[in-house]
């Protein structure tokens, strides 16, 4: 998502490539289970038709920085959430805690 300038960009090719009849997959990065919820969430638009690059974030970080935590719920499977939105909500104390610097603009 970030590759491509952000969720509004990613929707739009989805959908471009929708009309056109060109099948689309969803690649990640290093993300947090903010970001991960985002390409799950994506993964399941209509015209997704290749395995996503999806992994819960315990495969490189120690800490997340949102709750729920993702975890498979089968073989490369993961369920979403019934929830508004993305599903996860941030852990404020995690981010305060590994906040090395922050900068208030006004």
């Amino acid at each position: 998502m970030g590759s491509v300038g952000g969720l509004t960009n990613a929707i739009a090719i989805h959908n471009l490539c929708q009309d056109h009849g060109i099948p689309c997959w969803v690649g990640g990065m290093l993300e947090s289970a903010i970001g991960q919820w985002h390409s799950m969430a994506r993964a399941a638009l209509p015209n997704i038709h290749f395995p996503s690059d999806i992994f819960p974030p315990s495969r490189f970080y120690r800490h997340d920085l949102a709750e729920p935590i993702i975890e498979h719920s089968g073989p490369s499977q993961f369920q979403l959430l019934d929830a508004p939105g993305i599903g996860a909500t941030p852990r404020p104390d995690l981010l305060r805690e590994f906040t090395v610097e922050r900068c208030v603009v006004q």
